[in-house]
């Protein structure tokens, strides 16, 4: 029997900064006959040889490498801590992690071992490993969400944390510019936001062809914009879609997740307590709730009374949607998730067509459109439901527009104006000056809210 121990080699080159840790262990055994212990009157018979015993020979080898491009790297004088070394587009960096004098190694941070680094910066009290650990979780937060791996492993308190992380920013109004006549064409659909403080317009993002469409829907929640597309294809060949898209603005990334139950051409996306309704569509009355967790759309209770809706205006406010205008005129339909259970009423006031509903500070604004008189609102309490008109805009034959609350301000956006409507809890107005337009728009305009950290005035 030879047993060869285990051998350390550390080799150093300073000028490549090259660490290389190599382990070598081998044990050798070889073949040999273990005779049994048998009495002095008893004969070894030739039929039943001596016990044969082997071991084969067992070789390991383990090697380590770590490089560092730095050439003032000394190794062995650091102290205990993290630094980012590199960063990528996508979000992944590389930090250089060094524990003790002694030990000091690079990790890469990302997507695929962010729960994994995010241990090792706890177990070592690495605070700047771990908060980019935690950055990584906010930016990419429906991948974490739906990873019971990562989210499954994460507290309450960092569950809050990595949410209200991607929550902070600036609220912009973002329009999406949707050219479904010239939707092949990368750059033809594109995502703008608006800057209040300089009244100007900003380049996002450009929507890719398979996020066009004509009679699509548009929602943002965690932060993320939802397209529920509605139909695809030129002319005859236009067929409805199950299909559902989102956008990250933080990555700059467009995926898809999971389709609709039901093609749902001219629907509503509402978001209400971190889920996901799409209400109607063409000839439907039912309605599906998108489980971000989960990644599964399913049914909850549909309109009441089999009431397809089409061309319908929504919004969601404390706990509740609300939804009213196209094939729903005249009445107020009120959808509690709690009960599960939708309630109507009727609305009092204008006759005109309703264009849009907003909500906001404990108020429905409901904005209708008259040829010969121009934009009116009315408005009314959610508790109290009665109601009046509140402001008018006066303007001759007005374009549909659409509309998205920020704090105490409604902007009102088509293609030929841009208004804010001053939603004051005691004398709602619009502001006298127009705003700038979105410079040359190209299709159908959806505004909604996203935020943006770290974006400057321009």
């Amino acid at each position: 029997k030879e047993i060869q121990n285990g051998e350390l080699n550390q080799d150093h080159k300073t000028m490549h900064k090259v660490h290389r840790f190599s382990s070598v262990a081998q044990v050798k055994v070889e073949e040999n006959f273990i005779p049994e212990r048998q009495s002095e009157k008893i004969k070894v018979s030739p039929k039943h040889p001596s016990l044969r015993g082997k071991i084969y020979d067992y070789h390991v080898e383990s090697t380590s490498e770590t490089v560092t491009p730095d050439k003032h790297f000394k190794f062995g004088a650091c102290s205990k801590g993290a630094t980012a070394n590199t960063q990528s587009t996508n979000g992944n960096s590389t930090f250089h992690v060094c524990l003790t004098p002694e030990s000091t190694f690079d990790v890469h941070l990302g997507l695929e071992n962010c729960l994994e680094v995010l241990c090792l910066a706890k177990k070592h009290d690495l605070g700047a490993l771990k908060t980019a650990a935690y950055k990584v979780m906010s930016d990419n937060y429906l991948q974490v969400l739906q990873n019971p791996h990562v989210y499954g492993r994460l507290n309450a308190s960092e569950r809050e944390l990595i949410l209200k992380n991607r929550m902070m920013g600036r609220r912009y109004m973002a329009v999406a510019d949707i050219d479904t006549m010239g939707y092949s064409v990368s750059d033809n659909s594109t995502l703008s936001y608006y800057d209040s403080d300089t009244d100007s317009w900003h380049h996002l993002s450009n929507i890719p062809a398979k996020a066009v469409s004509r009679a699509c829907s548009m929602a943002a929640m965690f932060n993320y914009l939802f397209i529920a597309l509605g139909c695809q294809g030129f002319e005859r060949e236009m067929k409805p879609t199950k299909r559902v898209v989102c956008y990250n603005p933080l990555t700059d990334v467009w995926q898809d997740i999971c389709p609709l139950n039901d093609a749902r051409p001219l629907c509503k996306l509402v978001t209400l307590n971190g889920y996901l309704y799409a209400i109607g569509g063409e000839c439907l009355h039912t309605v599906e709730r998108y489980d971000p967790r989960q990644n599964r759309w399913t049914y909850v209770a549909p309109l009441p009374n089999d009431t397809f809706a089409v061309a319908h205006m929504a919004t969601a406010y404390d706990g509740e949607i609300y939804v009213t205008g196209g094939t729903i005129r005249y009445m107020l339909l009120r959808y509690r998730q709690k009960e599960n259970s939708w309630k109507s009423s009727a609305i009092t006031g204008s006759k005109d067509r309703t264009t849009e509903l907003v909500a906001t500070n404990n108020f429905l604004y409901r904005f209708d459109l008259n040829r010969s008189k121009g934009i009116s609102v009315h408005r009314c309490n959610v508790r109290a439901r009665i109601w009046y008109e509140c402001a008018s805009y006066p303007m001759p034959y007005p374009t549909p527009f659409q509309c998205v609350a920020i704090d105490n301000s409604i902007y009102c956006i088509s293609r030929n104006f841009h208004l804010r409507l001053l939603a004051d809890d005691v004398s709602p107005r619009f502001m006298e000056h127009n705003l700038r337009d979105l410079p040359c728009p190209k299709g159908i305009l959806s505004p909604l809210v996203i935020i943006l950290p770290g974006k400057d005035s321009k």
